[in-house]
């Protein structure tokens, strides 16, 4: 007699979502500059993007974080070949957004824009 497989998908695969349909859109460059940022700084395989909103004095300010594992809940998508790890409530608050890498003329560095998609 043969064993019954029982066929579940692991938390990360069933919150997957699909490169064209994630909570929030990363542009190539801002994905090339995360990679490029994880091997400078020696992060381990499988280290992704986590992106946060923290609470500051006046409000709320995002926040990008390398992560590696998911928690709870989390929206992950995979952009790029770059896991990007999102809270529920933090995506439902950057629904629409993108997050582009700007570098600045004349230095060796620029910075991440989050930008509304109309």
């Amino acid at each position: 007699m043969a064993a019954k497989v029982k066929s579940e998908k692991s938390n990360v695969e069933a919150n997957l979502l699909s490169d064209t349909n994630p909570p929030l859109e990363l542009t190539k460059q801002a994905i090339a500059q995360v990679r490029e940022a994880i091997k400078r700084e020696q992060q381990p395989k499988g280290t992704g993007l986590r992106v946060l909103l923290v609470q500051v004095a006046n409000g709320y300010r995002y926040d990008l974080q390398f992560d590696s594992k998911e928690m709870s809940g989390d929206h992950v998508s995979l952009q790029g070949g770059l896991k990007v790890f999102i809270d529920p409530i933090v995506a439902s608050a950057l629904g629409g957004m993108r997050i582009d890498y700007q570098a600045f003329p004349g230095v060796e560095w620029g910075g991440f824009l989050f930008e509304k998609v109309e």
